[in-house]
């Protein structure tokens, strides 16, 4: 239980598995996640994850926001 009695609703973002047959298997977070917390209305987070391309060069890349 959290201290100061919070709760929260999380929608994970899509998840992908990659090269499990052949080459190094890796898992690759691509779309947009939602934290929002339940208890306070309007205090919420949005973070969006790039998927790992052929030939980008943003393959960690993560932006957020939050908002109150």
């Amino acid at each position: 239980m959290l201290p100061y009695n919070e709760k929260y609703e999380i929608t994970p973002p899509i998840a992908s598995i990659h090269n499990l047959v052949v080459g190094t298997t890796y898992i690759d977070l691509g779309g947009n996640q939602k934290i929002r917390c339940i208890t306070e209305p309007g205090l919420e987070a949005n973070i969006r994850y790039t998927k790992r391309g052929w030939f980008s060069k943003e393959e960690f890349k993560v932006e957020g926001e939050v908002s109150r």
